[in-house]
């Protein structure tokens, strides 16, 4: 779902916090320059490197003005609204972001905040098949934390969506490399990874463990959970704020027993907001956990988000109409592996990003993007030439993906060449 920035990256801070996000498949991105704070969001595939040659892209809005400059800037379009209704892309990066970089599978955030001392990190899934995914992924971590010494190697929160190989399959490693405050989670046991953490739940140092089901965020009232416990932040000035919107299901109206029987429809559905700016996760939810989704906050705009990373990685079970109406997204990221990767587990084997989930985001996403030779896939083992010229992004031929927002709803985007 959150990180720092190459150092190619012209970032400069004036407001009392920067969040970060990053979605690192990648590897050594560093933390250059003067940030007032920073948050990430990490994924596992492709290589974020410290590339002078990066391509700038900057997503504009009229949320996107700042105090000191509440006049149209080129290529912002205004219309007075917190949440704007047209965007433009350009070329240049903004102050005071918090930025999002997109890898596979994994999402890693770092928060600090230099006006109260509060320095933490945190972590959405930890998956990937294979150990050079797994070594990727971990030396990724160690190179940040060695950049990072006053974070102390310490991730305040992990959180796992559901507990499927591809999003689960290094937490052990992670867990025995770095010291780990909670693990927030389904509580739904699948296989030789959950048994290991139930058996580490048991021992020291100890884990705070937190299980999220649909009964524990209907409790928490229509807002979702946002509390101390599955939100370890809290900055001054601006205050990032994580929610939780859906956990592990029960049976209901509207799933059948098939569908409970499927992992991905217990998906943890988690909501990063940022001032003006937001992000949205639905795991691999598929569309009948969809279509309850975005019932329960309709009316409430609380899937209302400017960055939606699509579903299921770009399946054509998970993205739906109702839940894009719902979302409204400004730009969409696609966490999806590479062309040339073969085998069952893998873009092509499995067929993703599908033709009908990248033809529903076009409908949707106005803003543009330079024209990327990219791919799409008719069914499993059959991937096609594709150009994309929306604000869509995908790892499968993005590589990594750094996007930045700040608190007044600015966006940007960065590739790594």
């Amino acid at each position: 779902m959150i990180e720092f920035p190459p150092a190619s990256l012209p970032y400069w801070a004036r407001g009392a916090k920067d969040l970060e996000k990053l979605n690192a498949s990648g590897s050594h991105a560093a933390p250059h320059g003067s940030l007032a704070g920073k948050q990430a969001v990490v994924g596992d595939h492709g290589v974020v490197a410290e590339h002078h040659a990066s391509r700038n892209h900057r997503i504009t809005t009229d949320a996107a003005v700042s105090p000191d400059n509440a006049t149209h800037q080129p290529g912002v379009v205004s219309n007075g609204n917190t949440r704007p209704q047209n965007t433009t892309l350009n070329d240049r990066i903004v102050p005071d972001a918090a930025s999002l970089t997109q890898g596979r599978r994994l999402n890693f955030g770092h928060f600090s905040n230099h006006h109260t001392g509060s320095k933490l990190a945190v972590l959405i899934d930890a998956g990937g098949y294979g150990t050079a995914a797994d070594s990727h992924l971990i030396g990724y971590l160690e190179a940040f934390f060695a950049r990072r010494p006053d974070l102390h190697r310490r991730l305040a929160a992990v959180y796992i969506t559901h507990s499927h190989l591809d999003h689960n399959t290094s937490l052990p490693h992670v867990v025995q490399s770095f010291q780990v405050d909670r693990y927030v989670e389904t509580g739904r046991p699948n296989g030789e990874v959950t048994t290991w953490m139930d058996h580490r739940l048991s021992q020291t140092p100890v884990i705070q463990h937190i299980v999220v089901t649909e009964a524990s965020v209907e409790k928490a009232g229509p807002r979702g959970i946002s509390n101390a416990r599955v939100d370890p932040l809290a900055c001054a000035g601006v205050n990032p704020r994580i929610r939780i919107l859906s956990g592990a299901r029960v049976p209901v109206p509207g799933l059948t027993k098939t569908d409970l029987e499927t992992e991905n429809n217990h998906s943890m559905t988690i909501r990063i907001d940022y001032g003006a700016s937001s992000f949205l996760w639905t795991g691999d939810m598929e569309k009948p956990a969809l279509a309850l989704l975005a019932a329960r906050y309709t009316g409430n705009k609380l899937l209302d988000a400017d960055v939606y990373e699509a579903g299921h990685h770009g399946s054509d079970n998970g993205t739906t109409p109702p839940l894009l109406d719902a979302v409204t997204p400004i730009l969409a990221v696609i966490s999806v592996g590479h062309r040339g990767n073969s085998g069952s587990k893998t873009a092509y084997g499995y067929g993703h990003p599908r033709i009908e989930t990248l033809q529903l985001l076009e409908g949707r996403i106005t803003a543009a993007r330079p024209t990327v030779h990219g791919f799409m896939a008719t069914g499993k083992k059959q991937l096609h030439d594709f150009d994309e010229s929306r604000a869509i992004y995908a790892t499968g031929w993005d590589g990594d993906i750094v996007v930045t927002a700040d608190a007044f709803g600015h966006l940007a985007v960065e590739l790594p060449h």
